[in-house]
């Protein structure tokens, strides 16, 4: 039979969930150490979590450092969510790409739509402190450099074996690799694409896109609405796009209960759904085998292999849930962002490995998003940990370069994975910068500031944005 994401639990760190949508009854995680015999409303922290009576997740958003009632006030959590896992077979709306997943909300994001990093990084260690196997999280911080807080709480939850999915960000240009935590390794970075399988005008795209997936049509403006968009649930008595005002009041509503938008933030959670497909399917594959199988399995909808726009390509259902094993590629060094000034040449270290494995090919290029790719090394051996070549870099010119690794399996499947390094005084892959709020970043459905003060920008912890 095919999986329908049962037995997995998908946390959606965002402005929390309508629990009361009739689309959504029984697709919401419950705390098993805070559930039974009146635990969910005892004052007692059952599970020695440090959260008291979260019996249905957290928000993080509320005074005093959180309450246990994650309810959405703004609409786009529940939306996101409907996405991933609206109830199937039941006569009502629509239906998720994992109607059996249980959605975990973690409340990051206030009814205003503004959140502090810190906030955010605790909302992913909850998550992955119990027990989320995907994490869908369609926000991040555009043009905010590193934020280490964020970057740190991705390890940490990819360490616990979460597979991490990012919505691309909705700027419109090569920017992913200045965004965080989108710039991690450990991130599946996820563009929009329109029903035409082109690239929406708004989707961010770049390096660090894995793949694409149904984000809408392109246009974020109010004049826009009309559209095609992607159809979720609407959390009761919401509305994001009120604030055109006018005629668009209510415009995007469909029937009562449900909701038309688009975005980055309306691909991501199609990821996430088939995420907690394959991990319902393929319980054996790491959290890195998931997004290899994400990769491999993608319809190539731009230019052939791997492209800035779509990454590998758009997502497949059904040739993803028909991976049954996977190669494994990743980098132990160098390190993302690593300085290469002064040094003549670079071990490059890691792994390319697995059934099936034929050869790898390691290479470098010029920029975040190379046009070109040189050689480094490559070879019919696998290597687990160990050497993969050596990178001759004393020659190279200032600025900033990607490494590739790339392995093929005998299906003729390509595995590939990348890391960044810099040299003298090159920019890195993603720097810390001051914008003014004269031009808004429009990110999910919200048209918001992300705004570092001139005079604060380097003392202040930047807010985040839906």
């Amino acid at each position: 039979p095919v999986t329908e994401g049962e037995g997995t639990v998908v946390a959606v760190v965002d402005g929390g969930l309508d629990f009361t949508h009739p689309d959504i009854q029984g697709n919401f995680w419950t705390n098993p150490g805070e559930t039974g015999n009146g635990k969910e409303t005892n004052g007692i922290d059952d599970d020695q979590n440090g959260k008291v009576d979260d019996w249905r997740g957290w928000d993080f958003t509320s005074p005093d450092y959180g309450d246990n009632d994650p309810t959405d006030g703004d609409g786009h959590g529940t939306h996101v969510a409907g996405t991933i896992a609206a109830v199937g077979n039941n006569s009502e709306g629509i239906i998720g790409v994992a109607p059996k997943a249980k959605i975990m909300a973690v409340k990051g994001f206030p009814d205003d739509a503004g959140a502090e990093t810190a906030t955010l990084a605790d909302a992913l260690h909850y998550a992955a402190d119990n027990g989320a196997d995907v994490i869908n999280n369609s926000w991040g911080c555009a043009f905010c450099g590193s934020v280490p807080a964020m970057e740190e709480a991705v390890r940490y939850a990819h360490g616990l074996g979460a597979v991490l999915v990012f919505s691309a960000g909705n700027e419109g240009g090569d920017d992913v690799a200045s965004h965080s935590p989108q710039n991690q390794p450990e991130t599946i970075v996820v563009s929009a694409f329109d029903h035409a399988d082109q690239k929406a005008d708004f989707s961010s795209y770049g390096i660090k896109v894995d793949v694409a997936a149904p984000g809408g049509e392109s246009g974020l403006s109010c004049g826009d609405f009309a559209a095609p968009s992607i159809l979720s649930l609407r959390a009761a008595g919401t509305d994001m796009y009120a604030g055109c005002g006018g005629g668009w009041v209510g415009e995007m509503v469909v029937g009562t209960d449900y909701y038309r938008a688009r975005g980055t933030s309306m691909a991501a959670p199609h990821v996430s759904g088939l995420a907690a497909l394959i991990v319902a399917e393929r319980p054996y594959f790491s959290n890195e085998g998931v997004r290899q199988a994400l990769r491999v399995s993608a319809d190539d909808v731009g230019a052939p292999g791997f492209d800035i726009y779509s990454g590998r390509g758009r997502i497949n259902a059904a040739q993803a849930l028909a991976v049954s094993s996977v190669l494994q590629v990743d980098f132990t060094a160098p390190l993302p962002g690593a300085d290469l000034s002064g040094i003549d040449s670079v071990e490059v270290t890691g792994t390319a490995t697995g059934p099936r494995f034929v050869n790898y090919e390691l290479s470098y290029g010029v920029g975040s998003s190379p046009s070109e790719w040189l050689p480094i090394s490559s070879s019919t051996t696998p290597v687990v940990n160990g050497v993969l070549g050596t990178w001759e870099v004393e020659s190279l010119a200032t600025g900033f370069h990607t490494v590739r690794l790339e392995a093929t399996d005998s299906q003729g499947f390509v595995y590939d994975t990348y890391v960044g390094a810099s040299k003298d005084d090159a920019t890195p892959l993603a720097t810390s910068e001051c914008y003014s709020e004269e031009d808004p970043d429009i990110s999910g459905e919200r048209v918001v500031y992300t705004q570092w003060g001139v005079s604060s920008c380097a003392t202040e912890t930047p807010s985040v944005y839906l």
